[in-house]
């Protein structure tokens, strides 16, 4: 992908068959309603999505569930799904440590106790984190343009749906889609790049058609020379 535009600076080029899939809207408002014209190829036909990106449910992030059902088709076109590559981008804030800070809503009768349970919710947190910052660190980063350097490592398909980081806000998982993520025998690629509301599956014509006729997510076939 090195040097490559549009579609091509995503997924590499050397694949039968390419498509788009949107990331859900905040507002749950649809594709189709919301911005149709991005739901027909085209190469020049429209511009970058922009000011309208601030209504995309995570920005350069997979929905969850998305990612979940995408396992699937993905799976049943991979002869090694428990061998396959990611990558993450390293500026994710949370992947490295000091990043990350959780506060109570809770009103204290004195600074000190509150600076006490403050303390008390960081150093959970940290410990939470601790691990995810002790693997990151081992992980060798692949320098990508555009400050987009990528943390590599590898793991089965399912391992997907776990990555993400603890939530400063609440309890459970933040999901977090790679912006790579590939199988050992290289039957797809899919990327996600980090400023696009959108994600590309590059693979066989039977996967992008399998993909292309489900309704569990908005998506447009597009070509390797495509803008976006």
């Amino acid at each position: 992908m090195t040097g490559g535009g549009g579609v091509t600076s995503v997924v590499p080029s050397t694949f039968d068959a390419f498509a788009r899939i949107h990331h859900r809207i905040h507002n749950v408002e649809r594709w189709a309603t919301f911005a149709p014209e991005y739901l027909v190829r085209g190469t020049e036909m429209y511009d970058y999505v922009g000011s309208k990106l601030e209504f995309i449910d995570g920005d350069g992030n997979l929905d969850a569930e998305d990612v979940d059902a995408l396992v699937l088709p993905l799976a049943a076109a991979t002869t090694t799904p428990h061998d396959c590559h990611y990558g993450l981008w390293d500026g994710w804030g949370w992947v490295r440590p000091g990043s990350m800070h959780r506060r109570s809503t809770f009103v204290w009768s004195s600074q000190a106790d509150a600076a006490t349970h403050a303390r008390a919710l960081q150093d959970a947190l940290e410990a939470e984190m601790a691990p995810v910052w002790s693997f990151a660190v081992t992980c060798p980063v692949e320098p990508w343009w555009g400050g987009r350097s990528t943390i590599l490592f590898d793991g089965p398909l399912e391992a997907a749906s776990s990555i993400g980081r603890p939530s400063a806000e609440e309890v459970g998982l933040r999901r977090q889609c790679p912006q790579w993520w590939w199988p050992a025998d290289r039957a797809w690629f899919v990327g996600t790049d980090i400023d696009h509301p959108w994600t590309y599956v590059a693979g066989s014509r039977a996967l992008v058609d399998a993909i292309l006729a489900s309704s569990q997510w908005e998506s447009v076939a597009v070509e390797p020379a495509d803008r976006w």
